[in-house]
């Protein structure tokens, strides 16, 4: 970012130089030719000099048309440059979409109290050729209006593989991340009611952070649990929009605390305050209490406390 503002200040300026020079050379020219047509000169010292001066100008002239064209000519093949790669990460989401080409890790979460897995996270991931990132993906739906293929895509094929691999994920529960404003619609849960009925009280739907809840989206989420017979969890509490209303709108079966309320609370007694409060509000109303990111043991002993 900061080679493009430098390069385009150097572009500016260059462009700058060339508009003064330019009229600079036409006015001193002109004077030159005037002179020279009304006072012709037979002095040799005097053409030397004026030839000299002429070839000067248009070096000058030349060196900086030249550099300035440079610099326009990179910073112009720069923008297709980002243009092509973006229009290349296009084509390669619109395959990624078309093809059903999704691949998902599942993160475990674990039992803080014994150390065992208690669940897993479907983290969506792409194929090596592909190589989108999960922003990216989620970028370019938003850019060609597929966040709703996405949605589908993430709740159909995570669930046919929990159910395909069900010996080795055995009792686990299985979140799965949900965009808020493209909740699937009651013919699409229908369909996942049909399919995954005996699976159904494994599933956690997560509420992605977004903006402020409006009635749609807590009746969407409302709909949703009733339809699944599923659970809901609020994700990244305490960061951007994830606050103490989303939790009181939409009842969550679990809480996930983010990683900045985590990270070195240990030595932070403010920190501390906020997960013991909320941990006690989550005893009260059944709420289960998740932590997220990757801790130190400090930290770690810290949250079992």
């Amino acid at each position: 970012m900061k080679n493009k503002i430098k390069r385009n200040a150097q572009l500016r300026y260059f462009g700058v130089k060339c508009v003064h020079l330019s009229l600079a050379l036409l006015g001193i020219s002109g004077l030159a030719i005037y002179s020279n047509v009304t006072e012709p000169s037979s002095d040799p010292l005097k053409m030397i000099l004026w030839l000299f001066c002429t070839a000067m100008i248009i070096t000058v002239l030349v060196f900086e048309i030249k550099t300035y064209r440079k610099l326009q000519n990179t910073g112009v093949s720069e923008i297709y440059k980002e243009k092509d790669v973006e229009l290349d990460k296009l084509d390669k989401f619109r395959r990624l979409v078309d093809k059903n080409e999704f691949r998902y890790n599942f993160q475990p979460i674990v039992n803080a109290k014994n150390g065992e897995i208690y669940a897993y996270e479907v983290l969506m991931r792409t194929t090596d050729d592909i190589g989108l990132k999960p922003l990216e993906v989620l970028k370019y739906a938003e850019i060609s209006h597929m966040l709703y293929d996405i949605e589908k895509s993430t709740f159909f094929n995570a669930l046919r593989y929990y159910k395909d691999n069900i010996d080795k994920f055995g009792s686990k529960k299985i979140f799965i991340n949900s965009i808020p404003s493209v909740i699937l619609p009651d013919s699409e849960l229908a369909k996942l009611k049909e399919m995954y009925a005996d699976i159904s009280e494994n599933i956690v739907v997560e509420i992605l952070e977004n903006d402020d809840d409006d009635d749609n989206t807590i009746a969407a989420f409302d709909n949703l649990r009733s339809i699944l017979n599923c659970n809901i969890a609020v994700d990244d509490y305490g960061s951007g929009y994830s606050n103490d209303m989303k939790v009181l709108n939409n009842n969550p079966n679990f809480i996930k605390i983010d990683m900045s309320l985590i990270t070195s609370i240990d030595t932070d007694s403010k920190k501390q305050l906020l997960v013991s409060n909320l941990i006690k509000f989550g005893k009260k109303y059944n709420i289960k209490i998740l932590a997220e990111g990757e801790v130190t043991k400090v930290e770690n002993l810290t949250l079992k406390e």
